[in-house]
């Protein structure tokens, strides 16, 4: 091999390993970065699917996350049982956030998203722990009741304030306003049997259906 071949090849093994190294640091920074999927009131409004991963990637149908182990939170139930992700260890967790209150109330928004994800996965749901964190931490009893009443196929999460505002902290949920006007990010995580974050979706209000059959196929790759 003469001398010029000889430093062409040096130099094109210079940038492959400058190039490997850059994407190393990339990916490590980014398995650092926390989670901040963001909707202002006015994409909330409008129906907008908006987040950001921390690989930077598009808002798609599971945008794949960096596997982090997933936020512990302890929150409790409609009629005060204690969860957290300890407690529904070994099983697939789909985890999002509600307005009780508000448009996610009954019918729509993401406890209807889980509810038929959950008819689409069949028997194959018994593997699948579905969680909604409550994002108006002033719902009265009644309103939690009727919506877990709504959504028997979904755990509705609770807790006090300060229990409540660390879950949405730590999952990157923008809340604002409380109540029936009370805006936010409505995420919904998978994470896997080990609590690992593997996908984020942001619902819509509209296209359902499409949503659902992708978070299916999102449970089924974890589920094994």
């Amino acid at each position: 091999m003469n001398r010029g071949r000889r430093v062409a090849v040096g130099l094109w093994l210079a940038v492959g390993v400058w190039a490997a190294a850059l994407l190393v640091w990339q990916v490590m920074g980014a398995r650092a970065a926390p989670l901040s999927p963001v909707l202002t009131p006015q994409q909330a409004a409008q129906g907008f699917n908006v987040s950001v991963s921390p690989l930077g990637l598009p808002n798609l149908p599971g945008t794949p996350l960096s596997g982090r182990a997933a936020p512990r939170f302890a929150l409790t139930t409609v009629s005060g049982a204690r969860v957290t992700l300890q407690s529904v260890a070994g099983r697939v967790v789909v985890l999002t956030f509600v307005a009780v209150g508000g448009q996610n109330g009954q019918g729509t928004g993401a406890g209807a998203l889980l509810e038929r994800t959950r008819g689409l996965l069949g028997t194959r749901a018994a593997g699948v722990a579905m969680l909604a964190v409550v994002v108006d931490a002033d719902a009265s009893r009644a309103a939690l009741a009727s919506w877990q009443q709504h959504h028997p196929g979904v755990v509705l999460l609770t807790g006090g304030l300060g229990a409540l505002q660390s879950a949405w902290t730590a999952y990157g949920v923008d809340v604002r306003g409380q109540g029936a006007t009370a805006t936010f990010t409505p995420a919904v995580y998978v994470l896997n049997r080990h609590g690992r974050e593997e996908t984020l979706t942001v619902a819509a209000p509209r296209g359902i259906g499409s949503q659902a059959r992708a978070l299916v196929r999102d449970i089924v790759a974890r589920l094994g």
